[in-house]
């Protein structure tokens, strides 16, 4: 079924079904900027909206957008987004998937420039905004890092950023905040929270303790088990990565 509704000045134009039979599941939007409202000198920035649209595709991996006849499609998740947003990448990216979350970890030589290290996070795939709640995302890491090398990474040893929430009116910008984190890594994780909460102040911060509403596991438990379970497993699986990525964690080669 093909149904158009045409919106003008917040009222209903036309509501109305072109085609009764069954077709793919496809949204289409068309803006016409109100005159009324716009200059003749309007005009998009396609460079925030392509920033907007990639990064929902990210979290949104089964979904195809179009945006003014280019295709934006990540297949891989956060994969995709590692490499989309980092250059001069060390290794095959560490990508690991499971029911409601995904996960990519790799080693970027030159970020912004200088070498630190930066992780992102994602809460739920609706809205694709980065989210602070990743402490666990760190330690587990970094404790599951340590066990598996046999290493003695200390988190308080090493400089690195978080990048939290875009501004809703300024989606270039991003608010930059020391954390830690060993190496030159960078990462990005997804999981999916059932009634997300937010900080009263914002949607963008998440507060969630519980990745579910009946309470059954935190979120911090949640992301730890995970990460403690399969990043060994794809470290066993990839002999080649898992030594490069430990010549990169003692500064062997950067």
């Amino acid at each position: 079924m093909i149904h158009r509704l045409v919106y003008k000045r917040g009222s209903i134009n036309s509501d109305e079904t072109i085609k009764a039979e069954p077709t793919k599941d496809v949204i289409s939007v068309r803006f016409t900027p109100d005159e009324l409202i716009f200059d003749k000198d309007f005009y998009f920035r396609n460079e925030f909206i392509n920033e907007y649209i990639k990064r929902y595709s990210t979290v949104n991996p089964e979904i195809k957008f179009i945006y003014n006849g280019t295709e934006i499609l990540s297949p891989h998740g956060m994969k995709d987004f590692i490499e989309w947003k980092f250059d001069d990448l060390l290794l095959p990216t560490i990508h690991i998937s499971g029911k409601g979350i995904d996960l990519a970890i790799n080693a970027a030589r030159n970020l912004n420039g200088k070498v630190k290290n930066q992780y992102t996070s994602f809460n739920n795939a609706w809205n694709g905004y980065y989210s602070p709640e990743t402490k666990s995302f760190i330690t587990s890491t970094v404790t599951t890092l340590n066990n598996y090398y046999g290493l003695s990474l200390n988190i308080e040893n090493y400089y690195g950023l978080m990048l939290q929430p875009a501004d809703e009116h300024n989606p270039k910008e991003f608010y930059m905040h020391e954390e830690r984190f060993p190496g030159n890594l960078v990462g990005a994780l997804w999981i999916k929270i059932n009634d997300p909460l937010y900080n009263i102040s914002q949607r963008r911060t998440l507060s969630s303790k519980w990745l579910d509403k009946a309470q059954t596991i935190t979120v911090e438990d949640f992301v730890s088990k995970f990460i403690e379970t399969e990043l060994p497993k794809y470290l066993n699986a990839n002999p080649e990565s898992t030594k490069r990525l430990k010549d990169i964690l003692m500064k062997k080669q950067l």
